[in-house]
């Protein structure tokens, strides 16, 4: 009987000695998971001039694009003209006073993305008030090269078929309507907040 209970007295130390030193493992947190990238989402810019088919960035550029394709789903660039044409620079349109002076009645941060650049013909980007954070429904296509723009515009989009439709864009030549390609429900979801 004394053998047992030594023999169950020394297996109970050895288990005590063992856990000694021992760290409790805490639980693994789980990471949460990265928001999903939106895809890049097409349209079709349609004027009275022609259609201007785009690739708008929406994984570069996602509360710009979630903007201007909310406004576009509720019709409100329908019927606005391009107020502004400067020959080798810009066309620009989407103001609902069409006089450069209006908007959608909030304000847009400024996304600025390294690598995407004013460097060519085609390159969609928002217009603004003289500082940054103050974009809201008026945009521009760039008609050539414009460094200068660079780094205080939102860049969101670039024509993929239409620049000779863009070429012929005139002052008070309409929009008739924009044409949404692709399913906007990730990116919707994702600026859920900022679309309210």
């Amino acid at each position: 009987m004394k053998n047992i209970t030594w023999l169950v007295y020394m297996a109970l130390l050895l288990a005590v000695a063992s856990s000694c030193g021992k760290k409790e493992e805490e639980p693994v947190e789980a990471k949460p998971e990265p928001a999903p990238v939106a895809a890049d989402i097409r349209i079709i810019l349609k004027t009275d001039k022609g259609d201007i088919k785009a690739t708008l960035f929406a994984s570069k550029a996602p509360i710009t694009v979630a903007s201007f394709l909310n406004l576009a789903r509720r019709k409100f660039y329908d019927g606005l003209t391009f107020h502004r044409v400067v020959e080798d620079f810009v066309i620009q349109g989407g103001d609902p006073d069409g006089n450069g002076k209006g908007g959608p009645g909030y304000f847009l941060p400024n996304e600025i993305t390294p690598g995407l650049l004013h460097d060519k013909k085609g390159m969609f980007s928002m217009a603004r008030k003289s500082k940054p954070d103050t974009a809201g429904s008026q945009f521009f296509i760039t008609l050539g090269p414009a460094p200068h723009l660079d780094g205080g515009y939102s860049i969101f989009g670039e024509v993929t078929e239409g620049l000779e439709v863009v070429d012929q864009i005139e002052v008070g030549d309409k929009m008739v309507a924009i044409e949404i390609l692709d399913p906007t429900d990730a990116l919707f979801t994702a600026q859920a907040a900022n679309l309210e």
